[in-house]
């Protein structure tokens, strides 16, 4: 195979700039060189999004967190949680309450901020009250007004009930909240938690020393497969132990699978940007039917002959994609450092679009671009040649 290389790589750096068929190889490498820059920019902004994504999400979500299969809350303290890798363990208990920013169920007022939402207790939690941002547009509350009260109704496990015409035996004794915060971690957080004390939450909701989850967090979170494993075993089945992926596995599958279609879809451009290449491998052949001729007479065989326009060939798509690869990762790393192409004006949470680099990506850009070049000059390198060979 040197022989067919060799000639190959004399046709490709051939010194005829003015040839036609040189024009149409350029031409066609042009295509693959916009087609691998195109994949490169799409696949990093949609790195981007999904790192932004999973960071704003992973803020919030434990390594592992640990759940009853059956019922939902229970008492830690026979459970056997160990491991050199726990940096902290967190009891968590989280109940549906109702929420009114208020101090009367029957005023007029207050009915329309009522809202039914979550409200979470954590044991390492010692500051007051936090309400999520999206949240406390919904009811209106606000940590400026003059003694803000905001009330929490528990509902009541013992009722057999709700339609009851006195709402308030519903509930257990609501609890009021005068001083709060607001947090901001993302949307789906935003408009559904209210996040407190362990102890208080256990109080209102009549659950003493019980809890509904407990919190993992790992000095090195590439263990955390082999951290649940060990407390699966540990605990036993009785028990759910999820990782990070697994608590929000329909997000990352979501993710995943649009990733794959983006992927799939830019490539049937490069296919159809690839039919260049076979016009240029035909014309390629067809202009050099003398060499052809006069190899053969030399004993060159028929396979060697093919697979110096297949070699030429890939030497082109492997170049185009090299171009497209570098320029597609230089305009990537303008956009983060100089923020070119912005967001616009919608209220985003970010002023450009984001974008990440990974190396993965661009070994699979230019292995794809490497099999459409070889597939594309295949058939017309191995059907012209044998038409001037008899």
């Amino acid at each position: 195979m040197i022989f067919p290389f060799l000639i190959a790589k004399r046709y490709f750096f051939s010194a005829k700039k003015k040839n036609f068929v040189h024009i149409i190889s350029l031409v066609s490498l042009a295509g693959i060189a916009v087609g691998s820059a195109a994949l490169i920019l799409v696949l990093s902004v949609f790195n981007g999004f999904e790192d932004l994504i999973l960071k704003m999400y992973n803020s919030h979500d434990p390594h592992i967190k640990i759940t009853l299969k059956k019922g939902k809350t229970f008492d830690p303290k026979s459970l056997k949680i160990e491991h050199q890798n726990i940096k902290e363990k967190i009891y968590v208990l989280e109940e549906d309450v109702l929420l009114m920013y208020g101090s009367q169920f029957s005023s007029e007022e207050t009915k329309k901020t009522q809202h039914i939402a979550k409200i979470k207790g954590y044991s390492n939690y010692n500051n007051i009250p936090s309400v999520g941002r999206d949240l406390a547009l919904i009811l209106g509350a606000d940590t400026s007004h003059n003694n803000p009260s905001l009330s929490v109704f528990v509902p009541n496990r013992n009722a057999k009930t709700f339609l009851r015409r006195d709402p308030s035996r519903n509930f257990y004794n609501p609890s009021f909240i005068n001083n709060f915060n607001i947090f901001n971690v993302h949307p789906d957080v935003n408009q559904k938690y209210i996040f407190t004390n362990l102890k208080y939450l256990q109080n209102i909701s009549k659950r003493q020393n019980h809890i509904s989850a407990i919190e993992i967090n790992l000095f090195d979170e590439n263990d955390m497969k082999v951290v649940q494993k060990k407390l699966q075993a540990d605990i036993g089945d009785d028990f759910l132990i999820e990782n990070r992926l697994q608590q929000h596995e329909l997000l990352y599958k979501i993710l995943n699978t649009e990733k794959l279609a983006i992927f799939i879809i830019l490539v049937f451009i490069l296919i159809i940007a690839s039919f260049t290449i076979v016009g240029s491998v035909s014309m390629l052949v067809l202009d050099k039917k003398k060499d052809i001729t006069t190899f053969y007479s030399f004993g060159v065989t028929k396979n060697q002959i093919k697979y110096i326009f297949i070699f030429k060939s890939v030497m082109s798509s492997s170049f185009g994609a090299l171009i497209g690869i570098g320029l597609g990762t230089a305009i990537a790393l303008l956009q983060k450092k100089l923020e070119l192409i912005k967001m616009g004006n919608g209220g985003f949470i970010i002023d450009a679009y984001p974008v990440l680099l990974q190396t993965s990506d661009l070994l699979y850009v230019f292995l794809t671009v490497l099999i459409i070049g070889l597939l594309a000059s295949w058939y017309p390198a191995r059907f012209l040649t044998s038409k001037f060979i008899h």
